[in-house]
């Protein structure tokens, strides 16, 4: 409709114009001739096709109080777009920041990373767990070095060679560890694949932490039960951060640093007990643990406000404790 009554205007404007145009050529000639006569006669001839123009236009856009009753081109709900807009592009610069703040951190990115090791890997949990092996027995230079070294393959040869293997330990077959000893003949180093990775723009010195009394358990989770070692803290900056603020917390006696089991139930958690005295067990029979209160922890007389005194210093927090 509205198109319609638009399409009239511009006619009778045309009409308009075009008879003006032929008025003045037929009946006068042209512009050197009658030049008083025509101008007089123009002005009545436009003046009267300018009134039925806008005789025309007051009957397709009828006047109402003063103003035309013009129809609108967009509909009333337009109002709102405005609104609808502004929520629009503010929730999703909302969305959007909430999802980088979420997804793009170490905690979402690498917690769980549990890369393929070489061949048929290396079972924690048969050798820290069951067998009881000490962290240092592989990881040597942990207490003097800034990095826990990877065992060479004469370490695991000393356990792996011919007619070593114990019998009585069904999964210790020749077949899962003749890659050992292809290493070892080959002379060449096994390509284990790094799980606990530290930016190259960042320092973390394990001999320091270690002497500190800082346990394996606190960085790396109960490995001693891990048959796949997979990484269970982010090692961000704030995570870091947040030990070095409240070290009294996180701290263990020293001769314990590598007992992981001990530093998991007695020291940070506790076997939990209804109100009757009896442990609770979960779904496959286990105890269930809860936090142990730092007030609470005790051992040989060494509580974790004794255990911070022993520190050298207190924990950096500066930036240039760690990126240098």
């Amino acid at each position: 409709m509205q198109l319609k009554l638009s399409r009239n205007c511009i006619s009778c404007l045309i009409v308009f114009i075009t008879g003006s145009v032929c008025e003045n050529k037929q009946n006068f000639g042209s512009a050197e001739q009658h030049p008083a006569e025509k101008d007089a006669r123009l002005d009545v001839l436009v003046g009267g096709d300018l009134w039925v123009f806008v005789v025309i236009v007051s009957k397709l856009y009828p006047f109402n109080g003063g103003v035309l009753a013009l129809k609108p081109i967009f509909p009333k709900w337009m109002n709102a777009l405005p609104t609808i807009l502004f929520f629009v592009v503010h929730g999703g610069v909302v969305l959007v920041i909430a999802g980088v703040w979420y997804y793009a951190t170490p905690k979402f990115w690498e917690v769980g990373y549990m890369p393929t090791q070489p061949s048929t890997g290396f079972n924690h949990q048969i050798h820290a767990g069951k067998l009881g092996l000490d962290c240092r027995y592989c990881h040597t230079h942990v207490e003097e070095s800034w990095h826990s070294n990877v065992p060479a393959v004469s370490t695991c040869m000393g356990c792996h060679a011919e007619n070593k293997l114990n019998v009585d330990l069904a999964s210790a077959t020749d077949e899962k560890v003749q890659f050992i000893r292809d290493a070892y003949e080959q002379d060449k180093p096994i390509e284990w694949r790094n799980i606990h990775v530290v930016p190259d723009y960042a320092t973390f010195p394990h001999n320091a932490h270690v002497n500190a009394g800082v346990s394996c358990y606190s960085c790396h989770g109960q490995i001693q039960g891990m048959p796949v070692v997979a990484q269970v803290e982010s090692l961000s900056m704030g995570w870091c951060l947040d030990c070095h603020r409240n070290p009294t917390d996180n701290l263990v006696p020293k001769d314990k640093v590598t007992d992981l089991f001990w530093v998991e139930t007695e020291w940070f958690n506790k076997t939990k007990t209804d109100k009757d005295g009896n442990v609770v067990l979960d779904g496959a029979g286990q105890p269930v643990l809860e936090p142990r209160d730092t007030a609470e922890r005790t051992h040989n007389g060494w509580t974790p406000e004794e255990l911070t005194a022993t520190l050298l210093r207190n924990p950096p927090l500066s930036c240039a404790a760690c990126h240098y």
